[in-house]
């Protein structure tokens, strides 16, 4: 039997799967193709048979559509129109108020006044696979009516608290508001206060574009929360707890406290204190939320009502020299600079020579007159709770030097038989604020400090000690002899 080359077993040309997908992606048009078939013949030459196969390429359908009319008062119908392009047979409409259709060019009638949003789906199930668009428009259709409704701050509130209405309307030339209470009002917004307590019913009668319509509605009208509220302190640190208190000023229990402290922290409880720890420093508004056995509220707010401060810490440095040597009729003026941290609100210095400085000053200078060693204490005060003050102290601060006038004492201090040594004491009483000390015990051993014990041998000895005193402003030298003399019987 003869080889057959073909795509194809039937004698009559078919529709390849591919011309199906084609057509469904490109515009209407014809295309002649050719369908080409090898056979071999009984004399072993091959022979080409060539076939013509036609075919549509279908278009794609585009979603287009209108209405008779988008706007007008309620209730509203609408026929809509197919304005789409392409092949299809399947259409889906989305009238925007959760009703649809199917149909090519329906009617639907809008009940509710408000703004619609409409789609239009069209389908081709002809082309393999089916194509299909959409066409959405939003805010397409608007349904109005003179009134539809209004709307209040508060639908229970409290005798004398301001309560402002507002309406929603199209087209209204005129409002007649009655509240219930014998008051009145033709205003667009108006606000209006109750009295008295009650239920009072709320007319809203408008004229315009769709007519006069009527809204209504109830406002209930009661005695809400009177209170006050504080802190146990309004300045803290960081860290520190704070308690908050309500004071209940009428006759209704209150059931609900909500408090917002400021920071982005709120509480909300059945008891009328709350304690709160802050984690940032900074000023801090304070709101109370209270709702009474009525289920009424009042809300009261302390507008930067808590300060929280850095946490407390002393420090001081000088910004003048503090060493100076006396010279006749001077004196010696230091300048100090507060370098606290922690919100402070006072300072009080101590010099250290008998004389305070309580002005809250952050930069005192103070005039030394009297030579000698000083130790300058600062005290900081913040409102920090329990930590509301600190001190910082920093001996022999400041140095008011004069002449020298060396002195030196000596003493025996103990005798050990055993060991077979004695123990004497050497202390400066010189005048005049050394800063260096050197003893010489004329044993070969020396001491650079101020006040100093020494061992000698228990051994019949006589030696002699020379003490060496000097500041900035002199150096002197004292050979303590005769009655100084440290003797070893």
């Amino acid at each position: 039997m003869p080889k057959q080359y073909s795509n194809s077993t039937d004698s009559q040309p078919t529709e390849s799967k591919l011309s199906k997908r084609v057509a469904a992606f490109f515009a209407t048009t014809v295309i002649a193709s050719t369908a080409l078939a090898l056979t071999t013949g009984l004399t072993g030459c091959d022979n080409l048979v060539t076939e013509q196969v036609t075919f549509i390429v279908a278009g794609h359908p585009t979603a287009e559509f209108g209405v008779d009319v988008d706007s007008g008062c309620a209730p509203m119908t609408v026929l809509f129109s197919d304005e789409s392009n392409g092949p299809r047979n399947q259409w889906l409409w989305k009238f925007g108020d959760g009703d649809s259709s199917t149909d090519t060019t329906p009617t639907h009638t809008y009940t509710t006044p408000g703004t619609y949003t409409v789609s239009l789906k069209i389908t081709d199930t002809d082309t393999i696979p089916s194509a299909t668009d959409s066409e959405t428009k939003k805010r397409f259709i608007v349904v109005g009516t003179s009134i539809g409704g209004f709307t209040m701050d508060t639908a229970a509130g409290c005798v004398g608290q301001d309560i402002t209405f507002t309406p929603s309307f199209a087209g209204v030339t005129s409002f007649a508001w009655n509240f219930g209470d014998g008051g009145t009002s033709t205003d667009t917004f108006p606000t209006h206060t109750f009295g008295i307590v009650g239920d009072f019913p709320i007319t809203l009668i408008v004229n315009g574009a769709c007519g006069v319509d009527t809204a209504f509605d109830t406002v209930r009208i009661g005695n809400c929360p009177s209170f006050t509220f504080a802190a146990d302190t309004n300045g803290i640190c960081i860290g520190d707890s704070i308690v908050f208190t309500e004071s209940n000023l009428d006759s209704l229990p209150h059931s609900k406290f909500t408090w917002d402290f400021g920071d982005g922290t709120t509480l909300s409880d059945t008891v009328n204190s709350a304690e709160h720890i802050y984690a940032d420093t900074g000023l801090f508004t304070v709101t109370l939320t209270v709702e009474n056995s009525d289920s009424l509220s009042t809300t009261d707010s302390l507008v930067d009502y808590i300060r929280v401060n850095d946490v407390l810490t002393p420090d001081f440095v000088a910004i003048s020299p503090t060493f100076a040597c006396e010279t006749p009729a001077s004196q010696f003026v230091v300048g100090f600079n507060d370098k606290s941290t922690g919100g402070i609100t006072n300072r009080i210095w101590n010099f250290g020579d008998g004389t305070f400085d309580s002005t809250n000053n952050p930069t005192p200078f103070h005039a030394y007159t009297t030579v000698g060693q000083y130790n300058v204490t600062l005290q900081v005060f913040a409102p920090c709770g329990a930590n509301s003050s600190e001190t910082a102290v920093k001996p022999s601060f400041v140095t008011f030097a004069g002449p020298l006038t060396i002195g030196a004492s000596i003493s025996k201090a103990s005798e050990d038989t055993i060991a077979g040594t004695i123990t004497y004491n050497f202390q400066d009483i010189s005048l005049g604020v050394p800063s260096e000390w050197r003893w010489d015990f004329g044993d070969g051993q020396f001491s650079n400090a101020r006040e100093v014990t020494h061992v000698y041998p228990d051994t019949a000895a006589v030696y002699i000690v020379t003490f060496t005193i000097a500041n900035a402003c002199s150096t002197t030298q004292l050979i303590l002899t005769d009655s100084t003399t440290v003797v070893i019987p």
